[in-house]
């Protein structure tokens, strides 16, 4: 799949989600979603909440580059909230901390996106 909107369609069509689903679940309209998806964008600042909404890699949402879906057995791959389970005793401090290692880890996947999207612009041959 060579575009973004092929590629987030595909990702839809496998996890199974509407327009109007996904947009909920990434906090985004609806006519956002249909935008990127009929090729009208060629991305969005919300690419780990799409891709994280879709159980997909953001980088592969993104760019291509890569295996598209997220794999337990991946040593990047960090289950959603509900699967961290609960500890009685300093429960608040574990969740807050799962909370900010899933913030910080959203915010390297943006940066990874990001530098991979820069070194495609380079290497690109404009004339």
């Amino acid at each position: 799949m060579k575009t973004f909107s092929e590629r987030l369609t595909a990702a839809m069509s496998a996890a199974g989600l509407s327009q109007g689903q996904l947009a909920e679940k990434v906090g985004v309209s609806q006519p956002a979603i249909q935008k990127m998806a009929a090729g009208k964008t060629s991305g969005s600042r919300k690419m780990v909440e799409l891709a994280n909404a879709l159980g997909v890699r953001p980088e592969w949402l993104s760019s291509g580059h890569g295996v598209m879906k997220l794999d337990s057995q991946d040593e990047h791959y960090i289950p959603p909230e509900q699967k961290f389970g609960t500890v009685d005793t300093g429960m608040t401090q574990l969740t807050l901390g799962m909370m900010r290692l899933r913030f910080l880890s959203s915010k390297i996947l943006n940066l990874h996106v990001e530098m991979v999207a820069l070194e495609m612009m380079t290497t690109m041959d404009i004339s």
